[in-house]
């Protein structure tokens, strides 16, 4: 028997992300982050979070936009990055004002990465996402905490 504490829970409750939620796009980005590079079906439901001119302003690296750009970046991150297991909280904001219409998404993450070279690495930082009326992402900035 486990020393830890027991935390109640109701069953009957649904804990998951759901899908009319502003946040859903964004855990299921998080999700498919540690098996898309291992499955291709994962991979393309990864790109379909996106909207067809989405940009993703990575940290330290060139914006990039389009599908296209966006299918070539996470192939090569997934050759680089072989095995991953993310963790992250995500919360809403209201419409930003410098994009009305947006609903901004804001996730604080971490991540434990084996590198194709065998060593390992972990990281965490802040994801800001501004997403598209029909729920899909349309802008993606990372930052990471040094």
């Amino acid at each position: 028997m486990s020393d830890l504490p027991r935390q109640d829970t109701d069953d009957s409750a649904d804990t998951g992300p759901h899908h009319e939620s502003r946040s859903a796009p964004l855990d299921r980005y998080f999700a498919l982050s540690d098996t898309a590079g291992h499955c291709k079906a994962d991979f393309d439901e990864l790109i379909a979070l996106f909207t067809p001119d989405a940009r993703l302003e990575p940290a330290g690296g060139p914006v990039i936009q389009g599908t296209t750009a966006l299918r070539e970046f996470f192939l090569d991150f997934f050759e680089r990055n072989v095995e991953s297991r993310h963790l992250w909280r995500t919360r809403t904001q209201e419409e930003d004002r410098d994009n009305r219409g947006a609903n901004r998404v804001v996730v604080d993450w971490a991540v434990a990465v084996r590198r194709s070279s065998g060593d390992l690495a972990a990281l965490a930082g802040t994801d800001t996402a501004d997403l598209a009326p029909d729920g899909r992402i349309a802008r993606l900035r990372v930052v990471v905490r040094t």
